[in-house]
């Protein structure tokens, strides 16, 4: 076999640097022209897509890991020690012709012609899907992997935990279920071999992340993926949700503090502005009712939004594993109702009827931060790949913002996915601290609070 001797590298050659986790392998022994990769990542996502062919359909393409590569006829992929399900196979080849991209439906094909190959002096036993064979060293390791191959999303994983939101009942069955519809739609329409790995590898992590304890979290993202366009999640219940975590009714009772205090109020200066205009044109005296505004919708052109109290989310991580990339920055936000009343032409007074929070919580995907630490706004980090050795993120690929920003963009155009809110409704504060407070109207300040 020849190899390069000057300064260009070919593309086994780049592989082999830049991505040393696919480990090019060259066997002791080899005939001239024949190779294999270990790559258990790719041979894991093209029994996944076998799959999804086999029971939705559908074609797939099986795309040359290798193109270019000198000398082959055909391609070789195999997997050592590669957990799918409840089953560990120490080796599986898949092999196929160069020709990139043919499209075959493994449900037209069926998986019952059944092959034996020697490879190295083994034998191996297997199934022939058209021009590609998947090999495995038993029978017994291929009827594990037909089990595989022949299973919907409701029956891949052991799991009965359940958690309710929203009044809406959710468990892993739900949400491998609903992502395994997306593969199949991108499947479909051909974007799913425009995505890269990192791309689909968060197709995955809600399914992780329910496996690792992340439950909300994973119903959060979960949302995001399958939401449709509307980026909110509506969180009725979070009161009751949060009300036993004491970093909750920590910043509860920091956000009722400064609500007392002149200098703590309005801290979004646009709001005071706002609320300013609307009352100076106003006659003296006359009185104007402040009420709260829709329900889970951000509301920004409120006139009552005016304190804030946010707790840091590496507490919440320390704290609670169940809470973990479930928020993005921790915040609850205070409205009043009641009047507004202007008493002179440089003042105006609100008097305060009620009090009442809630979480608008914002996850932005429209920069990368390096510096920002593994879960401090969103589930970044580095996540492993393979759902049935479920890890927390701590080596893998890594998800950045843009991973889901290119994600979003490359599979719905027209939409902007870059973000999502979860939003609660209103929860009145028993015991209001605030009965009423004053607006210097040619400062735009509040000189009193009582």
């Amino acid at each position: 076999m020849d190899y390069s001797t000057g300064t260009e590298l070919w593309k086994y050659q780049w592989d082999l640097i830049h991505n040393p986790e696919g480990g090019w392998h060259i066997f002791e022994d080899v005939e001239e022209g024949e190779i294999g990769v270990i790559d258990n990542r790719f041979v894991y996502n093209i029994l996944n897509e076998i799959r999804l062919s086999n029971l939705y359909g559908i074609p797939i393409q099986f795309q040359n890991p290798y193109i270019n590569f000198p000398d082959i006829d055909e391609f070789r992929v195999h997997a050592s020690d590669l957990k799918i399900g409840n089953h560990t196979y120490d080796k599986i080849f898949i092999i196929g012709s160069l020709e990139n991209e043919q499209n075959i439906n493994v449900n037209e094909i069926g998986l019952e012609n059944n092959i034996q190959e020697n490879i190295f002096s083994d034998e191996y036993t297997g199934i022939q899907i058209g021009e590609y064979r998947l090999l495995v060293k038993s029978d017994n390791n291929v009827s594990h992997l037909k089990e595989f191959l022949n299973t919907d999303a409701t029956n891949l994983f052991n799991n009965n935990t359940t958690i309710s939101l929203d009044g809406e009942n959710y468990n892993l069955d739900k949400i491998v279920q609903g992502l395994e519809q997306i593969k199949v739609d991108l499947l479909e329409n051909g974007t799913y071999y425009d995505l890269t790995k990192t791309e689909l590898l968060i197709l995955d992590i809600p399914v992780i992340m329910w496996q690792v304890d992340y439950y909300y979290a994973s119903v959060f993202l979960y949302h995001w993926f399958t939401s449709s366009g509307q980026n909110n999640i509506q969180f009725p219940n979070a009161h009751e949700f949060l009300n036993s975590y004491d970093l909750f009714n920590n910043c509860l009772n920091d956000g009722l503090e400064k609500v007392t205090i002149a200098d703590n109020l309005f801290p979004n200066k646009n709001v005071l502005k706002r609320l300013i205009e609307f009352v100076e044109p106003k006659n003296i005296g006359d009185v104007y009712t402040i009420d709260l505004e829709n329900e889970f919708q951000p509301n920004p052109n409120s006139l009552n939004y005016f304190a804030y109290s946010v707790t840091s989310m590496t507490s919440f991580l320390n704290s609670y594993n169940d809470l973990k990339a479930s928020f993005g920055r921790f915040s609850l936000r205070f409205y009043f109702t009641g009047s507004v009343q202007k008493i002179s032409e440089t003042e105006a007074i609100v008097e305060v009827d009620n009090l009442y929070y809630r979480i608008n919580d914002r996850f932005d995907f429209t920069q990368d931060n390096s510096f920002m630490p593994v879960f401090e706004d969103q589930p970044l980090g580095d996540w492993g790949w393979n759902l049935f050795n479920p890890q927390e993120p701590t080596a893998g690929g890594l998800i950045q913002n843009s991973t889901f920003r290119d994600f979003s963009q490359k599979i719905s155009k027209d939409l902007d996915h870059s973000y999502y809110n979860i939003i609660t409704n209103y929860n009145e504060v028993v015991g209001n601290p605030i009965e009423s407070f004053k607006i210097d109207l040619v400062n735009e300040e509040i000189n009193e609070v009582n």
